[in-house]
């Protein structure tokens, strides 16, 4: 199979794993409508740029939607963690909750470095339960432990 039908089949595989439709992808990777819908088709060659967003949306490295055959892989671990605002307000929430549980207030010197640890524990875990409530608290668990061993 070729590189072009490996990425084709791989989106097709991904989106019905997910229960996603083409419209979410191109909506929400921002590689738009039109360009997905005729590239999907076959009717446009690869753009890289393109198949990045995409690959970023579903949570699985580019070289992998374009070079492997993702149908039989484990893909447990790369469910899409949302898009790059979502990281951000998953890791600001997080942050907020954490200090509103904190005996006393954090340092405000020390934002960037809990916003950066905040955002790989939401980059670990997805940002979709955290903005939702569903596993906020486990994420919560896991920023503390990470805050905890780099004295944050």
């Amino acid at each position: 199979m070729d590189e072009q039908d490996y990425t084709r089949q791989n989106i097709r595989f991904l989106l019905e794993q997910r229960g996603l439709k083409i419209s979410n992808l191109a909506k929400e990777s921002g590689a738009g409508q039109s360009w997905v819908s005729r590239y999907m088709g076959g009717r446009f060659e690869r753009n890289v740029a393109k198949i990045e967003l995409m690959a970023r949306y579903l949570g699985i490295p580019a070289h992998r939607l374009m070079y492997e055959d993702l149908s039989g892989a484990n893909l447990a671990l790369s469910q899409s963690v949302g898009t790059e605002e979502e990281i951000v307000e998953a890791a600001v929430k997080l942050e907020r909750e954490l200090a509103a549980l904190a005996p006393t207030p954090p340092s405000p010197e020390t934002y960037a470095q809990r916003l950066y640890i905040a955002m790989k524990v939401i980059q670990e875990e997805g940002a979709a339960g955290v903005l939702d409530g569903s596993s906020l608290m486990g994420a919560m668990r896991l920023y503390a432990a990470e805050l905890r061993k780099t004295g944050g």
